[in-house]
């Protein structure tokens, strides 16, 4: 009886072990749900911050929300980036990044732009910044980061 009971201990253990290999592999996977589960919590937190931000009434406030916004992309980007990919849409995360940084480099140029009230710049900018912005969307949406495309508006 004993040789039984230490052979149904080994098999426990080995059953064990083996499904602590599994849950372990699974955890650390990333999927294309577990990437855009996360993704959408950090655009949700960024979305947040955006809308708090005050109502433009005014070009004063316009570019204190442009400032405001700038400031907000930052770290939304680095969680973003921080995000484990999953093999299979890691060439359309890659390029849903690199639009986040170019919408960044242009939203930091119309602060100048509106300050100096350059209506030919800000034209240019934001032209260029709404096709980003159409990329960016289906690029967010195709990734199941649904909330990463709602562009959110301040209304604080």
């Amino acid at each position: 009886m004993p040789n039984r009971s230490l052979k149904l201990t080994a098999t426990l253990i080995g059953f064990l072990a083996a499904l602590a290999a599994v849950t372990s592999a699974t955890a650390v996977t990333p999927t294309k749900t577990s990437w855009a589960t996360s993704a959408n919590t950090a655009c949700r937190t960024a979305n947040a911050q955006i809308r708090k931000l005050p109502k433009v009434t005014s070009n004063q406030i316009f570019v204190a929300d442009l400032r405001a916004t700038v400031g907000i992309g930052p770290p939304m980007n680095a969680k973003l980036a921080a995000i484990p990919r999953p093999a299979s849409e890691r060439k359309a995360i890659a390029s849903l990044l690199a639009i986040t940084r170019t919408q960044q480099h242009l939203l930091a140029a119309m602060v100048p732009a509106a300050q100096r009230g350059d209506q030919a710049t800000m034209s240019r900018l934001v032209t260029n910044g709404d096709k980003l912005n159409t990329h960016y969307n289906q690029l967010a949406l195709a990734l199941g980061a649904h909330v990463c495309a709602e562009n959110p508006q301040p209304s604080g």
